[in-house]
């Protein structure tokens, strides 16, 4: 990104916070959270199961790309991660330039001190975290970025979750995010990240949720996907999940179909870390969900979708004492970019004839 692009971040960030808790600010706007963030902000602030967490600013982004010493170093972070360096190599280099850089040393004490006090509001001593994009157009109604940037994993460990954050914005500047920007006619250039820092959820079952029909467009249905374990074997696609198909107005399930759902995602003693494991045969084609379970996710997609107006793309998760809890909402993109396409045709075909109108008009052809 030239030089000028990133004074550009400077002025209208210059006042914002560098961090926020989810359940502690009150104004989700997308330009400072992401659509992500902003999406957990809004949910947490109308009372639903979102898991506790906070964001690294864009704000705090932005600044800390005003240091040419940090900027070149999640440059060259991203260029590594596209060429498939190890994470250690990438970490090591981002923490000799945090060393350097007053702002950046400044920031990631900050950010150690917000999750010391995350663990000690839940009773836990480093408690495991998701650590998120959330761009500014990332999970919004133009494009969802799904795969485009980096998500890690039970993450637990203060400086780990430093070091995460960087690597999340190194990952922002790699090639495929920034081409996906340009493919999606969303610019060209580069725009400061925002990154979540999230409580992992031990599920028993996860997924996602659509409160319309993906394949068919109609607003009437719930669909829901599910499988054991984290929802990662779902995101991915790596598992057949189970599918089911509910109706908006009756509650009754017009659909069912039962996945072998080979492994699940879970925390893995052994590699301390995620990893996906074998599904005992018996379980590999039970239900994830029960009829209980069902009508809690078809009750909380209806009422998403009320406050947000529009249908939307859902991703929950059941622990084990059997409580629903709301990780990551966003429009939904498919049928509403249809929609849209629809609307530009239409006004373009409207221009057309207006011109051929007026052209005629100034012709004499009215008399």
């Amino acid at each position: 990104m030239p030089v000028q692009g990133y004074r550009q971040l400077r002025g209208a960030m210059s006042d914002q916070p560098s961090i926020i808790r989810f359940d502690e600010y009150d104004r989700p706007s997308t330009e400072l959270l992401g659509g992500k963030v902003a999406g957990l902000v809004e949910m947490t602030r109308s009372g639903l199961h979102v898991p506790p967490g906070f964001a690294v600013t864009t704000a705090a982004h932005s600044r800390l790309l005003q240091d040419p010493g940090m900027r070149g170093a999640l440059e060259r972070a991203g260029s590594f991660a596209a060429d498939g360096a190890t994470s250690e190599h990438v970490a090591r280099g981002l923490r000799e330039a945090v060393a350097a850089t007053a702002e950046a040393e400044s920031l990631c004490r900050r950010i150690e001190a917000e999750y010391t006090v995350l663990g000690e509001r839940l009773g836990l001593q480093d408690p495991p975290v998701a650590v998120r994009s959330s761009g500014q157009v990332e999970d919004s109604a133009e494009a969802s970025f799904a795969g485009q940037f980096d998500t890690y994993l039970w993450v637990s460990g203060a400086t780990s979750v430093v070091d995460h954050v960087l690597r999340v914005w190194a990952g922002s500047l790699a090639s495929h995010a920034l081409s996906y920007r340009e493919h999606r006619s969303l610019g060209s250039g580069f725009s400061p990240m925002c990154v979540a820092v999230q409580l992992m959820v031990e599920a028993r079952t996860a997924g996602v949720m659509f409160t319309l029909n993906p394949l068919t467009g109609d607003r009437s249905q719930v669909v829901i996907e599910g499988s054991w374990g984290l929802g990662e074997a779902v995101v991915r696609g790596d598992v057949n999940p189970d599918r089911w198909s509910v109706s908006k107005v009756t509650g009754t399930v017009t659909s069912q179909e039962l996945g072998d759902k080979a492994h699940e995602y879970r925390f893995d003693t052994l590699s301390g870390g995620v990893a996906a494991l074998p599904v005992d045969e018996a379980r590999r084609t039970e239900a994830c969900l029960d009829a209980d379970e069902i009508a809690d996710l078809v009750t909380l997609g209806k009422q998403i979708e009320g406050l947000r107006g529009a249908p939307q793309d859902i991703e929950w998760a059941i622990d084990g004492a059997g409580r629903l809890l709301l990780l990551q909402v966003r429009p939904e993109t498919v049928w509403a970019g249809r929609v849209r396409d629809s609307l530009k045709a239409v006004t373009k075909e409207n221009d057309a004839v207006s011109s051929v109108i007026s052209q005629f008009i100034g012709s004499g052809g009215v008399r």
